[in-house]
């Protein structure tokens, strides 16, 4: 099968290396990217409107990030009868419903594995057990840029500033954190998680989101003081009238499977009415944990893997109350008041929120 590679960065370098070095049957023969990559790819080098055009390709893999351009390629591959996985948690949590349908009109697939969790084999499995079991909840530290902020604020008793600059230095959160720290990327990939296992449309621009930019150094001391830790975790529950979906910082046991994933691990908890509850860990986030889950996407389709899920019902309902407990701290003031199933927008008036988990 012909691949075609849309952004040769880290992740897109990755899956071309992997491909070259382990798989005779598959061939990566155009590539897009910057123009200032046009030396090193040579003869490959091709854009988006050549790629989608190329009869001979097979699979379109999307790896540039961001929304715009991605949007208009994975579409346009899509309407062009070609398959496409995608690493990109952006373009899928906004568009995730127009895409299954663009590729079940045209009689392709859409795979995106690789948008959540990183390596770890998470939509595959959620898809698959949805198709004949009930997601009750889920729980999940899916930013690795956070969990290695909160791990060593723990770890090594530093404030949430100098683990910051720390984790920049080392390449493991950007110049600009917003998207991480602040819980955005979280949001994105909770909501298709969301949309996966309830086939419904989960915007993330709804879904309540609170950040670690407001927790500190005595929230920590305090959370170890209970032998717990702080961890920021996607939550999705099914309530009677709809959806409860958050991103919150939450106490967890330091002996938990969620307070035992550190540094820039993943980890996640899907409880299913039937099944029971099922445990993900893994690297969530790197040029090859990442390849790696877009060749299983590449793999399914060589051997005519079909996922169930082929599209989305109807929009969801995400409700504006918060399941659960959470302490929640006063802007500028260490004071704490506890709030039991509050609104969403209450809570956007605290500095710090933090969900007390049993």
């Amino acid at each position: 099968m012909n691949i075609a590679i849309l952004g040769y960065g880290t992740v897109g370098q990755g899956v071309d290396e992997i491909i070259s070095k382990s798989r005779s049957d598959l061939k990566v023969t155009r590539v897009f990217d910057l123009p200032t990559k046009k030396d090193i790819l040579k003869e490959r080098f091709s854009s988006v409107e050549e790629i989608v055009a190329d009869k001979d390709i097979d699979i379109v893999v999307e790896c540039m990030g961001g929304d715009l351009i991605p949007h208009l390629a994975i579409v346009s591959a899509l309407q062009n009868g070609k398959h496409v996985v995608t690493s990109n948690k952006e373009t899928v949590s906004k568009h995730l419903e127009e895409y299954l349908e663009a590729a079940k009109k045209n009689k392709v697939t859409f795979q995106y594995e690789a948008s959540v969790m990183g390596g770890v084999p998470l939509i595959a499995p959620l898809t698959t057990t949805s198709s004949f079991d009930e997601l009750f909840s889920f729980d999940g530290i899916l930013n690795g840029t956070c969990n290695f902020i909160l791990s060593n604020m723990d770890m090594l008793g530093e404030d949430y500033a100098k683990i910051l600059k720390e984790a920049q230095d080392k390449g493991f959160a950007e110049r600009d954190p917003s998207a991480d720290v602040l819980g955005i990327d979280t949001k994105r990939k909770i909501a298709i998680i969301a949309s996966t296992c309830f086939k419904e449309a989960f915007d993330p621009e709804e879904i309540p989101c609170y950040g670690i930019d407001g927790i500190t150094k005595k929230m920590i001391d305090d959370a170890k003081k209970e032998n717990k830790t702080i961890r920021l975790l996607g939550h999705i529950s099914k309530e009677k009238d709809g959806y409860s979906l958050y991103v919150s910082p939450a106490l967890v046991g330091k002996d938990s499977f969620l307070g035992g994933t550190v540094m820039e691990l993943n980890g996640a908890t899907a409880s299913f009415k039937n099944n029971g509850v099922l445990s993900f860990k893994g690297p969530g986030a790197g040029r090859y944990p990442t390849a790696a889950a877009i060749l299983q996407d590449i793999e399914r389709i060589a051997h005519g893997y079909k996922m169930q899920l082929e599209g989305l019902e109807k929009k969801a309902n995400i409700l504006s109350n918060l399941e659960g407990t959470f302490v929640c701290y006063e802007k500028n003031s260490e004071t704490k008041v506890v709030m039991s199933n509050p609104n969403a927008e209450e809570l956007k008036r605290f500095s710090a929120v933090i969900k007390e988990v049993k």
